[in-house]
């Protein structure tokens, strides 16, 4: 994990977390309860907890409760600032079975622009855009991770989850892990590939199993 500092952080004090300094977007309480819409899937419908993948780690709140859960938790994400306070937080809090993977997922393996963008910049809004400096950020597919069984995925990438989806094919229809995304045009894809929506558990996160696991 990386262990630079950026000089556009700071700690919560109270809650021990790091995270940008001046970010708009944050509450701890409200952040902390959001992250959490892992948790009741999590519990009431992954049989084996050995493997989570977690795309979109924010300041790595639900990753640091996935890590007391599975024995191992794979992350992606794109390399700004946010990441470092992320890869930060899972020193400071003793998450040793994360495995940070310094790049993002999408339908293929690619140099993509950073912030996200097709007909709005929706993939990067937190805060002032200043902080996430443009430039090309590098993208894989799942597929090709070669990480082996999986038992739990979830997608927060803000407008990115469908390409997610198609890079992650092979890795969904071999292992029908129980997922959980935002609802932002992942679900028809899901839909096609055996899954079907159970409930919604956020305003904007839904829960899919596969047809095999209902």
């Amino acid at each position: 994990m990386q262990t630079s500092y950026n000089t556009k952080m700071h700690t919560v004090d109270k809650y021990g977390w790091t995270i940008l300094e001046g970010d708009t977007g944050y509450s701890l309480p409200e952040s902390v309860r959001t992250s959490m819409v892992a948790q009741g899937p999590v519990e009431k419908y992954v049989k084996e907890k050995k493997v989570a993948v977690e795309i979109g780690v924010y300041y790595g709140f639900t990753t640091r409760w996935l890590s007391g859960i599975f024995d191992v938790v794979h992350t992606f994400d794109l390399k700004n600032a946010v990441l470092e306070c992320f890869e930060i937080n899972m020193q400071k809090f003793k998450c040793d079975n994360v495995i940070s993977h310094g790049h993002g997922l999408g339908s293929e393996n690619a140099q993509v622009d950073y912030p996200y963008s097709e007909d709005t910049p929706t993939y990067m809004n937190i805060g002032n855009m200043e902080r996430f400096t443009p430039k090309k950020q590098q993208i894989k597919k799942l597929d090709d991770c070669n990480i082996g069984s999986i038992d739990f995925i979830m997608i927060d990438t803000e407008g990115y989850g469908a390409n997610v989806v198609k890079g992650a094919t092979k890795t969904i229809l071999d292992n029908k892990p129980v997922i959980v995304c935002k609802t932002d045009g992942a679900p028809a894809l899901l839909n096609n590939l055996g899954y079907s929506f159970i409930q919604q558990v956020s305003k904007n996160d839904a829960l899919y199993l596969h047809k095999d696991q209902v």
